[in-house]
């Protein structure tokens, strides 16, 4: 038992350290903040929404997948420590400031398009 709680601990450090992100970690990253606070912050619609946290996983990476599909399409590069911090402030945000903000702006700031 003291092993599996030790596991756990230790996945929750590297789940939500403050880990650079790159190309190919930051939609489940970005996924998993999402998801979190979505559940936490509205949970009447992440119930209505999503069976489990792994749908809502699944669907919101698929999602952001797509998203950095067409900004590789277009010659743009992850600004990987733009990432990282918009994934940082999406995991410490108020519930308030998950509802107010434009999320959808900040992501697109995480790419460079020269």
């Amino acid at each position: 038992m003291r092993r599996a709680n030790l596991l756990l601990i230790l996945v929750g450090v590297g789940v939500s350290c403050g880990c650079r992100v790159d190309e190919d970690s930051f939609a489940p990253r970005y996924a998993s903040a999402w998801c979190n606070q979505l559940e936490r912050c509205d949970r009447g619609d992440f119930e209505s929404t999503y069976e489990d946290m792994v749908e809502c996983r699944e669907d919101v990476e698929a999602v952001v997948e797509d998203v950095q599909a067409l900004f590789e399409i277009l010659g743009c590069e992850l600004d990987e420590r733009a990432a990282t911090d918009e994934i940082r402030d999406l995991r410490r945000a108020s519930c308030e400031e998950f509802h107010e903000r434009d999320w959808s702006a900040d992501n697109d700031a995480v790419w460079d398009c020269r």
